[in-house]
């Protein structure tokens, strides 16, 4: 009896550190994912530069396409369960012309991507 009593325990314990891991690791999958999404999401709306100040020598965003490329590549890159309780944020820095930069964070419950998109020695 003693032995059957050992043997359970141990194969309970085994299957939840199973359980944990495998939620561990889907967590870190999930993070995974949102940073890719927060990168190409970035990258995206920097792309987008204003022509008319541009041709002046001024770095300054095209908020508007910037911020619809942007969503398109969130959603694009982020489909099926991944979805759900989805947010993200885009903020544009093209005041200080030493280094404008896009920072676009993405939510999905408590986990948080943040991703940063700057030109240096413009």
């Amino acid at each position: 009896m003693k032995n059957l009593i050992v043997a359970a325990s141990a194969v309970i314990l085994i299957l939840t550190i199973m359980q944990l891991q495998f939620q561990c690791n889907e967590l870190l999958r999930r993070k995974q994912n949102l940073k890719y999404a927060a990168d190409e999401a970035a990258a995206s709306a920097a792309l987008c530069c204003d022509d008319e100040s541009f041709g002046i020598g001024v770095l300054k965003f095209d908020r508007r396409t910037a911020q619809k490329r942007a969503e398109e590549t969130i959603r694009l890159n982020l489909t099926g369960r991944y979805e759900e309780n989805l947010r993200w944020e885009i903020r544009f820095f093209d005041e200080e012309q030493d280094r404008p930069h896009v920072v676009v964070t993405i939510y999905q419950r408590e986990l948080k991507a943040v991703s940063t998109y700057e030109y240096v020695g413009c």
